[in-house]
């Protein structure tokens, strides 16, 4: 509410929550991105947890990974081939699966080494990052369709705020992938604002202001008033036409590979201004490291079993514990039993139908979701 200067603020997650201000007006606003940013949705995906890949960097023909490790701390992961998946280097740490913020680093790498020059088209169909983590073409369609979502809305309220490309001085990013994306490749692929002249990366804004709100509950009567103020100035994107043309371009570039001189034709088209085309270079200022950066005198204790066991039948079982081992997130375990083997499953760990992978690495189709039933909570 400080900020005098005009800037954007976007809270990235599932549901991209949004809102320009521009002197004393904000317009809010919010986007239904999808899960692919945050991990989920994509085969090899995964939430931030040790073993998962967060970013990627250029090393002279190759790409380093940077693996999370136990600490949930950046690590040097495995130097590899993309085309081939060849390890040219083993690294610090293991790499189980690839975070939101992993996978839009690697497609803005992909873009940036003109590895991927047609879009989603990629050598081989795929790119392989290790053993069972490959971005195939329809992951890169996926993360699109995302990032298109969140870029048309940010436009829409670009246009709706009567504010030029080079009128906007600060984007701010929040939520996990907010955090902990790298800020130039995130605006060099398009989910940040790239036209922005700086960028500041915030960590988890709800997380933080419930906190605020409980060591100074006088706070609660002016957080009220600022919710008031800015509900009376929301744009539903479901009902703007300005965002179902932007969006339309969006589709036709992640999913077609249609070019951005026909892109911006499109625009003028719907008499919209065309993206600026400058490569870009803005001035990135990470405020956090993690999550929850403060965390108090006493630290963070995590509180397990929080969720509810639910469990299946798994007719035609082998005991071969393939889902098991491709879980990344550890939440499937098998029970011997007669006649049938059960399916065990942590609720509070599973990413479910985001994620699918015990259900597709098990040889026999033995692992139903559908029918799985609460055992009872989580001890």
């Amino acid at each position: 509410m400080d900020q005098t200067k005009p800037c954007l603020v976007t809270d990235y997650g599932t549901n991209a929550e949004m809102a320009i201000k521009v002197g004393d007006r904000i317009i809010t606003a919010s986007a239904a991105a999808g899960p692919s940013i945050e991990g989920q949705g994509i085969p090899c995906g995964m939430l931030a947890a040790p073993g998962a890949v967060s970013d990627i960097n250029i090393e002279g023909d190759f790409w380093r990974l940077t693996v999370l490790d136990e600490k949930m701390q950046p690590a040097k992961g495995d130097l590899v081939n993309p085309v081939t998946g060849e390890i040219v280097e083993k690294g610090e740490i293991d790499s189980v699966g690839i975070t939101g913020t992993g996978v839009i680093s690697c497609i803005s790498v992909m873009l940036k080494s003109k590895l991927m020059t047609n879009i989603p088209k990629l050598p081989n169909g795929k790119i392989v990052l290790g053993k069972d983590i490959e971005i195939t073409e329809k992951d890169v369609i996926e993360v699109g369709k995302a990032i298109g979502a969140i870029r048309a809305a940010q436009l829409t309220l670009m246009e709706a705020a009567g504010l030029g490309y080079d009128q906007l001085e600060y984007a701010y990013i929040s939520g996990a992938t907010g955090t902990y994306v790298d800020g130039k490749k995130a605006a060099y692929l398009g989910s940040v604002p790239s036209y922005a002249k700086n960028i500041v990366q915030f960590g988890n804004t709800s997380i933080g202001l419930a906190r605020k709100l409980a060591v100074h509950p006088e706070t609660l009567d002016t957080v009220s008033e600022m919710a008031k103020r800015i509900q009376a100035d929301h744009l539903m994107m479901a009902t703007s036409q300005t965002f179902k043309d932007i969006y339309i371009c969006e589709l036709s570039y992640w999913e077609q590979g249609m070019p951005m001189e026909m892109y911006d034709d499109m625009l003028k088209m719907f008499n919209l201004r065309p993206f600026p085309h400058d490569d870009p270079n803005p001035n990135v200022e990470r405020r956090v490291v993690r999550d929850i950066d403060d965390v108090g005198e006493s630290g963070i204790k995590m509180v397990e079993h929080i969720g509810v066991l639910l469990e299946a039948p798994a007719k035609g079982c082998i005991l071969c514990r393939k889902c098991e081992k491709s879980c990344p997130e550890n939440a499937i375990t098998v029970r011997e039993s007669q006649p049938d083997n059960y399916i065990v499953i942590d609720s509070q760990r599973c990413l479910g139908s985001s994620c699918k992978r015990c259900i597709t690495n098990c040889p026999k189709n033995a692992v139903n979701h559908t029918i799985l039933k609460v055992v009872r909570k989580a001890e």
